[in-house]
């Protein structure tokens, strides 16, 4: 299964958000989908369809929350 190298940042909440896909590993299967060896011709489903999780995190620490998160835990607060 290919992976990917990524940057990115590193939330308070915990959550991981990618920034730039910095180089792709290629996993060289015939049976994966994403590898320059996989046939263009093959329609089975049987193949893998998707990436494996990224092989590195090269991360920035960010002590805030995510845009999600800091909507979901704090837009139902009054604003001062």
């Amino acid at each position: 299964m290919c992976q990917w190298d990524t940057t990115g940042v590193q939330y308070a909440c915990g959550h991981y958000i990618v920034t730039s896909k910095d180089h792709k590993n290629d996993c060289g299967s015939r049976y994966c989908t994403k590898s320059s060896k996989h046939p263009r011709e093959c329609r089975s489903s049987d193949c893998k369809q998707y990436y494996g999780p990224d092989s590195t995190q090269r991360a920035s620490i960010s002590t805030a929350y995510c845009t999600t998160c800091y909507e979901a835990f704090f837009s139902h607060l009054p604003r001062r």
